[in-house]
């Protein structure tokens, strides 16, 4: 036997009873298994330790059973003693811990996570780590030489193909009415299978991945649709057997992993979906860059790297989980390593009683100036670096220590008077120190190391996390997390940034805006004047504040209902050295067509040669006349239908809508063809006649455009670009608006509002 070194954990399965671990060396992959017998703490409630081990003992599958220390539940100053059981084999595990559960004799606790993460919690080891095991077709010796606290890692060259479908009659459906015409595999030039018969297709799929073997097959919406698709038309044709892309040989249908529930679910007022089916390959990596998530698909391989390394979850997972489900897995393995049990529901942790007044001062946001709307010269942002993840690191929040019981405790919830204990770190505050050093690591390396977009793609991925782990510590459902500790957190972000407009005032600088972390501040040409504020304001709060630029002119919008009051996030600047920054605008919004977001680009792009207000106002014909060129295309027929799609998420089944509204429309135009639309997923459909009597004329969804010959609505396209350059002149007063919007319309020949 011997060693092998230069070897990453690329991915992980269960088979049978053992782990298959699969190694990605650089030149070859080779899968090796493991033993596993996983385990679970008992803690006795209604009969003692002697006789729940006695109970345990007589169970067939338990293999051993021991009395150790631990904390539980999580407030517990002290670890006491809980049982600890070891099953006998991997495959016993679930029934196991039902079974000693539904004798209701004793809490169960570690049991309800995925069994291959369970094995990463307790061993230590994580994806893409760099390992040493002994050669052989079972490993007995298996040394981690990596470091989920590393930065300057190594990842491997991992082959990448990204496989695509065509079907003859483009319904987004799979079923045996829609032949397979072609199937595309990119690998950095296209492979098209096609003028062949679908049987010989499908085989000539599986042999052509066998032959390139990829190590990551990314698809666009495969879980939920290419992947069923695939499968449906292998069982037309009796290949469900044979038919595979995983590097073991086992059939695609075997690699699906069912969820319960409906795959919907609401998150800060809209409504998202995540399919409750995914395909997990073996030996090779599934991305699914259309799975419902997409936070971390969209930062690239290494962004979800790194996410994997610091969560403790699959790559193929990665690109599926909620951020919410990566801070969770962080969590459980802090727990685990502190010897926290974790429990099968949230701890009882229930709000205490408050009387209004106190409900009235602690269930509050963080702080706000609204902004001052109108068109500003030379103002400067500047943020606090994490504001809310570093606040519960450096303040100590988490679920046991906010209202801790110390009586000697110096530390007290500004405003609200909550005790936070200062005899221990908390559970939250620790998962999280090593994302902000190494995000921090990685905003540093994105602006000096030559692989700036290695980094910056790391650093984006991690920012996700630490931007829900405030609001995971009030989500109903969370295991650890107490509603106290959320109000902690905004408490002390509303005097910090108190604190830091008090600075401000210190240095004669007037807040045009502030929102929670940011501050935007004029009165000084001098970058040097903004960099002492930032480092008077990081001192004084002990959160870093950074200069993220001055611009060379800022507008802040109005709200549309009311035009004297700026809405927090509608602004649109350009720094000093060029860079345009946008927030709200129609370019940002997932609903806008392509062509509008194309237009209010290329305005932008003009708009930013202006150094001042006086120049702005001299370049707006030119981006009027931008403007024009774009409609002129729309109503001369000359745009591509596709750039025109409207992207539109159904918050409700089809028929539960009750007015005809576009995306109602087009999710009942998806219904009749057979899609099974849930709550969350998106539906793009083409404006056909806005004003039409008939409801199912007025769109048509993507999937039937090339089944008909009705054009676009040319005046509803034409209203939607000149709607978004009037919402961008909304800051101006009614006078200078009439003016240009009066110029602009007669250009159309269009009467003036």
């Amino acid at each position: 036997m011997n060693s092998e070194l230069d070897t990453w954990l690329l991915d992980l399965n269960l088979q049978g009873d053992r782990i298959a671990l699969w190694m990605k060396h650089p030149t070859k992959i080779t899968r090796k298994l493991i033993k596993y017998q996983p385990t679970f703490y008992v803690v006795p409630k209604k009969i003692g330790f002697a006789e729940t081990e006695k109970i345990l003992d007589s169970h067939p599958n338990v293999a051993q059973v021991e009395l150790v220390q631990r904390f539980h539940p999580i407030q517990s100053h002290r670890a006491s003693p809980v049982l600890r059981v070891t099953c006998d084999r991997l495959s016993a595990f679930s029934k196991t811990w039902h079974a000693i559960d539904e004798l209701e004799v004793a809490e169960v606790c570690n049991v309800d996570f995925p069994l291959i993460q369970k094995w990463m919690y307790e061993t230590g080891f994580f994806p893409m780590a760099q390992i040493k095991y002994t050669a052989g077709d079972t490993i007995n010796a298996l040394e981690l030489h990596d470091s989920r606290e590393a930065i300057q890692y190594e990842i491997p060259d991992l082959r990448r193909v990204k496989l695509e479908v065509g079907i003859k009659t483009r319904y987004a459906v799979a079923c045996e009415k829609d032949p397979l015409k072609w199937i595309r595999i990119h690998n950095g030039e296209d492979i098209i299978l096609e003028n062949m018969s679908e049987h010989d297709m499908l085989l000539e799929l599986t042999k052509t991945i066998r032959a390139l073997d990829p190590d990551v097959i990314a698809t666009e919406n495969g879980d939920n649709f290419l992947f069923p698709y695939l499968i449906t038309r292998a069982s037309k044709y009796g290949l469900l057997n044979t038919f595979t892309l995983s590097r073991d040989g086992i059939p695609l249908q075997k690699c699906l992993r069912t969820f319960r529930g409906s795959g919907s679910y609401f998150s800060y007022g809209i409504t998202y979906y995540r399919p409750s089916r995914q395909f997990y390959l073996h030996g090779r990596l599934h991305i699914d860059a259309g799975s419902g998530s997409h936070a971390f698909t969209f930062q690239g391989i290494p962004g979800m790297v790194e996410v994997a390394r610091v969560t403790l979850s699959p790559l193929q997972k990665v690109s599926r989980i909620t951020i919410g489900q990566a801070m969770t897995s962080m969590q459980f393995y802090k727990a685990h390593q502190l010897g926290i049990l974790i429990p099968q529901s949230k701890t009882n942790t229930a709000e205490y009683f408050k009387s209004g007044l106190k409900l009235l001062k602690s269930d509050r946001g963080g702080f706000i100036y609204s902004p001052t709307v109108g068109f500003f010269e030379n103002v400067a942002e500047n943020d606090f670096s994490s504001m809310y993840p570093t606040i519960m690191l450096t303040r100590n929040i988490s679920p046991e220590t906010v209202l801790c019981t110390c009586q000697d405790s110096p530390y007290k919830v500004p405003g609200l008077g909550y005790n936070v204990c200062n005899k221990r770190l908390g559970l939250i505050p620790q998962a999280l120190e090593l994302v902000l050093t190494k995000r921090k690591a990685y905003k540093k390396l994105a602006k000096q190391d030559p692989d700036k977009e290695r980094y910056s793609s790391m650093e984006k991925a991690l920012k996700w996390i630490l931007v829900t782990c405030f609001g995971y510590t009030g989500y109903r459902n969370a295991r650890f997390g107490r509603i106290e500790a959320h109000e902690s957190v905004t408490a002390w972000a509303r005097k910090i940034l108190l604190e830091a407009a008090r600075i401000a005032e210190d240095f004669d600088l007037e807040i045009i805006h502030g929102i929670v972390d940011s501050l935007w501040l004029k009165g000084s040409m001098e970058e040097e004047t903004y960099e002492k504020f930032c480092k008077a304001v990081t001192a004084a709060t002990d959160i870093e504040m950074q200069l993220k630029g001055i611009f060379k002119w800022i507008v802040f919008l109005p709200t549309k209902a009311f035009p004297t009051v700026g809405a927090l996030t509608h602004y649109y600047g350009v720094f000093r050295d060029g860079k345009i920054k946008v927030r709200g605008l129609e370019l940002r919004r997932h609903d806008t067509p392509l062509l509008i977001k194309k237009a209010q680009d290329e305005i932008l792009g003009v708009l930013a040669k202006a150094k001042n207000w006086q120049q702005f106002q001299n370049v707006l014909p030119k981006a009027r006349k931008v403007l024009q060129q774009y409609i002129d295309r729309v109503m001369e027929w000359t745009i591509d239908p596709t750039e025109l799609l409207v992207t539109m998420r159904i918050s409700r089944y089809p028929e539960e809508y009750k007015n005809h509204s576009r995306q109602a429309i087009a999710a009942w135009q998806a219904k009749r063809l057979g899609m099974e639309l849930q709550p969350g997923q998106m539906v793009q459909y083409l404006i056909t006649n806005a004003q039409a009597k008939r409801p199912q004329e007025r769109v048509l969804i993507a999937q039937l455009l090339d089944r008909t010959a009705r054009p676009y609505d040319r005046h509803a396209y034409r209203e939607l670009l000149e709607r978004m350059l009037e919402n961008m002149l909304l800051f101006m007063n009614a006078e200078k608006r009439k003016h240009h919007l009066f110029s602009y319309k007669c250009l159309l020949n269009l009467s003036a509002t």
